[in-house]
């Protein structure tokens, strides 16, 4: 893909980003997650335990009810002590979160940290799949407020971001959704975008970027690709900004 250049801001649209690796299940993770905690605890030392509930159906044939199921998972969350970014882990996945990404760099060096931990504790790992998925959430009010004038959509969104169909162009306020997934070079990319209505009231312009990569991947090329699938977002990420956003997010001087 594209190799734009990458630049720090300082304020960025980042609702959320999660990298997550999921693999065939490891059994012993629940009764040997004390070692794991021991190798994150000095960077993620809160714990809570939680039961996540998976439900099935089997539809074929029976009366209403019938092979109906609940699977329960046991998932072990770790935090820093800030909650800005968090580790869960389950017998087949592995994710890395974080509400408040401020830059790449601290957001892989916190990844680097879960995944050697769950590589040391659990070799070997065989992976199904490995993600990286960033949902930024531009608000059109607070870019115009912040920069203390009115602005439109056309300016802080590229054209191609933008695009209704012809016989729709007439509508005043319009909301739409895209959503488009295609193969790439080594895996998938999906991407979400659009302009929708937030409660109270609040127009919001969703890019969701979704990176991944199917099938069996050495846990030693985690963060090369972890890197790699950055750089594909990101660049996608800034062929969509229009000239106010990038005003709005302030580039961070070298």
């Amino acid at each position: 893909m594209s190799s734009e250049g990458y630049v720090q801001f300082q304020r960025n649209p980042i609702a959320s980003v999660v990298c997550q690796l999921r693999f065939h299940p490891i059994l012993r993770i629940s009764s040997k997650i004390e070692g794991f905690q021991e190798r994150v605890r000095p960077h993620f030392p809160k714990y809570e335990p939680q039961t996540v509930q998976q439900f099935q159906f089997n539809i074929a044939g029976g009366a209403p009810g019938d092979g109906a199921s609940v699977e329960k998972h046991q998932k072990h969350q770790f935090s820093t002590l800030d909650d800005r970014f968090v580790v869960s882990l389950s017998e087949n996945d592995i994710s890395l979160s974080s509400t408040a990404h401020a830059n790449r760099g601290e957001f892989q060096h916190h990844l680097r940290i879960a995944l050697e931990a769950l590589d040391a504790e659990f070799h070997p790992i065989a992976s199904t799949r490995f993600g990286l998925r960033y949902v930024n959430h531009i608000y059109l009010g607070q870019v115009s407020e912040d920069l203390e004038r009115i602005v439109g959509w056309n300016e802080l969104i590229a054209p191609d971001f933008l695009a209704l169909p012809e016989a729709l162009a007439h509508l005043q306020e319009a909301q739409f959704m895209s959503h488009v997934m295609g193969a790439v070079e080594e895996g998938s990319f999906g991407v979400r975008f659009g302009i929708t209505l937030q409660p109270p009231g609040r127009i919001m312009y969703l890019l969701d970027l979704d990176r991944a990569e199917e099938g069996s991947i050495s846990t030693s090329a985690l963060m090369a690709k972890a890197d790699q699938f950055a750089n594909d977002i990101y660049s996608l990420y800034r062929s969509a900004c229009g000239p106010a956003l990038i005003e709005w997010m302030q580039p961070v001087a070298d």
